[in-house]
């Protein structure tokens, strides 16, 4: 149920915005396309291995174009080819050496925009799923802070309202948070989304 639950989710924050100053702006409607297009190709090859080709040629043909968009989120998507061949891999050493590469260029990613909600649900996204024991809980505890705190102060930025729900139900889902935390979430979800 949870593995439907984060694929509605991460299909859904395929009309994520973004935290730069392009954002400001609104994005044209080729700009809305690539985006839109990288984000579906990513997620598809997060269910599918046979997608990850079609998705790393995606992003290494259109890199420059989404960096203009955005440096963070460009840097972001590099680090998902990673993310799905670990998750992908059969051999246990070729998943944690995809999935430290893939972290480490997230971690590029955060530091070049600390406050971009998709880059960091989509950290934390992966990280929920990594054993404890791999060494990545801090990481996964700080984005949940931040996804938190940007979802408290209402910076949603271009995210649309199904989007802002979705990552609600699924930060609370996810147990990361204190339970007075998901509790304060509860109370704003139910108010902000009280007629859908």
């Amino acid at each position: 149920m949870k593995r439907i639950f984060l694929i509605i989710i991460i299909t859904a924050s395929a009309l994520f915005g973004f935290n730069n100053e392009k954002s400001k702006q609104t994005l044209t409607n080729s700009e809305k396309k690539l985006v839109e297009e990288l984000r579906l190709k990513y997620y598809k090859a997060v269910e599918e291995e046979d997608s990850i080709a079609a998705y790393e040629d995606f992003v290494l043909e259109n890199y420059s174009t989404i960096s203009e968009l955005s440096k963070a989120l460009a840097v972001a998507y590099k680090a998902g080819i990673d993310a799905v061949k670990s998750k992908h891999a059969f051999w246990p050493l070729a998943k944690l050496n995809y999935l430290k590469k893939s972290l480490e260029n997230l971690e590029k990613a955060v530091l070049i925009e600390p406050k971009n909600l998709e880059t960091r649900f989509m950290r934390f996204s992966i990280l929920h799923y990594v054993p404890g024991f791999l060494g990545y809980s801090a990481e996964r505890d700080v984005d949940a802070k931040i996804i938190l705190r940007e979802l408290l102060e209402k910076n949603y930025n271009l995210v649309e309202k199904k989007i802002q729900k979705g990552i609600y139900e699924f930060i609370i889902e996810s147990e990361r948070l204190r339970e007075k935390e998901s509790e304060f979430l509860i109370s704003q979800l139910k108010e902000q989304f009280a007629n859908e």
